[in-house]
């Protein structure tokens, strides 16, 4: 916030600029999320039930409000925005540079390489059974 304050002493242009690429790129990824989580929500009709179920207990009237609370105990809600991220991930994670040359996974990897494994990570079988599978319930924790 103070750097946008600055700014805005010195160009509102540049301030408004960068304040609306901050909320589009909010509203881009959270809008991307959800319709990723409806659409793989849609495919699997029996995984939609068991979050609308949820969502009905814990939310019994139209008009109750969604506290943290209520989102704390909500697991199955939180197990599909995980599994929608695993699948379908807005970011493919930071990209590295090698800064020498390297052997990783038995691969030989020149200096300069640039690096970005998270989806080949999250779409491994060798880290998640069934990972082409839409399966929420991996992410639930049995006690």
């Amino acid at each position: 916030l103070n750097i946008l304050q600055k700014l805005t002493k010195q160009d509102r242009h540049i301030a408004f600029v960068m304040v609306m690429d901050m909320l589009t790129a909010g509203i881009d990824t959270t809008g991307k999320t959800m319709a990723a989580a409806l659409y793989f929500l849609a495919k699997n009709p029996d995984k939609q039930q068991c979050l609308r179920e949820e969502v009905y207990n814990n939310l019994p009237e139209k008009n109750s409000s969604v506290t943290k609370e209520i989102l704390n105990n909500s697991p199955y809600l939180k197990a599909v925005i995980k599994e929608t991220t695993r699948i379908a991930p807005i970011a493919v994670g930071n990209v590295r540079t090698t800064i020498k040359d390297s052997v990783l996974g038995g691969y030989k990897i020149p200096k300069g390489t640039e690096l970005i494994s998270m989806h080949i990570v999250t779409a491994n079988s060798k880290h998640f059974k069934d990972h082409e599978k839409f399966m929420p319930e991996r992410w639930l924790r049995t006690e």
